[in-house]
């Protein structure tokens, strides 16, 4: 009887050494994962930080928003054509010399986040303060000349965008 008992023992101590184990091993998982959490505050509150914004205020990468100048100027000429489109995208496959499909992103992005403005002048103080801030003397130029020619890719410069690049 005596002997049962010391195997019945001897399997509740090895129960108890396996059940803290695991306990450990679960408790080292917590941690792990807290840290993980704490690691990621960082980027994660830059994210909400963004996301709490909308519009025109999410802008802080100066060829988006020259992106957005492009197609106010395009949207300040009446609806936005194929042609103006064609020449936002070639004009920035160019000068900031990216491919197809990012310039393709970058108008879309700039699509997004002026669509709110009922006028697309609202957006030419941010967007110009912002690329202000970040471009060359020389590189200011080359996005007057992008305006220029993305207000003469349909044939025609009207007032108003006489205005705008003014």
């Amino acid at each position: 009887m005596h002997v049962i008992l010391a195997i019945f023992r001897a399997l509740g101590a090895i129960g108890v050494i396996v059940w803290r184990i695991s306990m450990a091993i679960q408790g080292a998982r917590v941690i792990g994962e807290a840290a993980g959490e704490v690691a990621n505050l960082p980027r994660k509150m830059r994210f909400r930080s963004k996301a709490n914004r909308k519009g025109l205020a999410v802008v802080d990468d100066p060829r988006e928003a020259a992106a957005i100048l492009l197609l106010g100027i395009a949207r300040t000429g009446g609806e936005v054509t194929a042609e103006d489109k064609a020449a936002i995208r070639g004009e920035m496959v160019r000068r900031f010399e990216v491919d197809e499909a990012r310039a393709e992103e970058l108008l879309s992005r700039a699509a997004w986040a002026s669509s709110g403005l009922s006028n697309p002048e609202d957006g030419i103080a941010r967007m110009t303060n912002l690329i202000a801030q970040r471009l060359s003397p020389r590189e200011l130029g080359e996005l007057a000349a992008m305006l220029e020619v993305v207000a003469a890719a349909d044939g025609r410069v009207s007032p108003a965008q006489d205005s705008y690049l003014a």
